[in-house]
């Protein structure tokens, strides 16, 4: 599989909590024939680490399906 650069994908805006700032450590798994599921480590309000996932659509990974 050759690499393809997609620039960035997804950032935290402050809307939760838990997930205030950075999107660090992006690792996929695929999920479904059209899902890819991101996790990725987020800091809170306190500045604690919290892990998290974002699910993208496998042919538009700009579009979000789901996240938390």
């Amino acid at each position: 599989m050759k690499w393809n650069k997609q620039g960035l994908i997804f950032s935290p805006k402050g809307e939760f909590e838990w997930m205030q700032s950075y999107a660090l450590i992006p690792t996929a798994d695929i999920i479904s024939n059209d899902t890819i599921r991101i996790y990725f480590a987020t800091l809170d309000r306190e500045m604690y680490g919290r892990i998290g996932y974002i699910d993208v659509d496998m042919l538009n990974l700009k579009k979000y399906k789901k996240y938390k």
